[in-house]
């Protein structure tokens, strides 16, 4: 497994668990940083603490989300140096940096700082599209999550569930839509799912949802084995089934 030990996400921001009441209630082990973080000196501390916790790569909350609430996925979050000081630091131990990102201005300002993939990319455009040609920056559009929590709904006693399904219900068919003229302008996609937002033992449904934006079964298959290890520089260890290679 590659993972990114926590996501760095600035105050107020989606995945800042800190409420209103004074509760924090995001996870906290002994060793793992807490990934709220603001400003240059900030941020780069932080994904710093981030690499020392043994990150294999550092993963951004870059917009807020569908079930952050009070908000909406167009919202960006993180300023432009403050990414392009995440993105420097990462670099300097030749990692990878990931955006969890929906919206049009938060794409434009990861593809500037350098990112090297865009998680959902809801919102994405032609003009996006182009540029992440230009900078071989890799989409993983989730388009399972979406779907899935719309099908599953919310309890009852979640005071914001009214929001959230409205906002979903918009959002399903824009980023179908979205996604799939991406694909046919050119952008490079791997497979993902986002499984712990929605029911890990899921996430085969996205093949799927990617033969529907266009691909074919094999393409649609390569996006999650051998180009998604290709991208992680694995591909001598894992991605396709030869000799030497683990079987996972």
């Amino acid at each position: 497994m590659h993972i990114s030990i926590t996501s760095l996400e600035c105050t107020g921001g989606h995945f800042d668990l800190y409420l209103p009441s004074g509760v924090d209630v995001g996870l906290q082990y002994p060793g793992v940083p807490i990934g709220r973080c603001d400003g240059i000196e900030g941020v780069t501390k932080k994904t710093r603490e981030v690499k020392r916790a043994g990150a294999d790569f550092i993963k951004v909350m870059a917009s807020s989300s569908v079930l952050t609430e009070n908000t909406t996925p167009e919202q960006t979050q993180f300023n432009k140096k403050e990414l392009k000081a995440i993105a420097k630091e990462a670099k300097l131990a030749n990692l990878k940096i990931s955006a969890h990102c929906h919206s049009l201005r938060g794409m434009n300002n990861c593809i500037k700082a350098g990112f090297s993939s865009i998680e959902h990319g809801t919102f994405i455009n032609y003009e996006i599209a182009k540029r992440m040609i230009e900078k071989s920056i890799y989409l993983v559009p989730t388009l399972n999550v979406h779907k899935e929590l719309l099908k599953a709904g919310f309890p009852e006693n979640d005071v914001y569930a009214k929001e959230k399904i409205a906002k979903l219900k918009n959002i399903v068919k824009i980023h179908q839509e979205n996604i799939s003229d991406a694909y046919h302008i050119g952008v490079k996609m791997l497979m993902g799912s986002d499984c712990g937002v929605i029911e890990h033992g899921s996430n085969l449904k996205e093949l799927e949802y990617l033969v529907d934006i266009g691909m074919d079964e094999n393409e649609a298959i390569a996006s999650g084995t051998i180009e998604a290890a290709n991208y992680l520089r694995l591909e001598d260890k894992i991605g396709s089934i030869e000799k030497g290679k683990l079987l996972i």
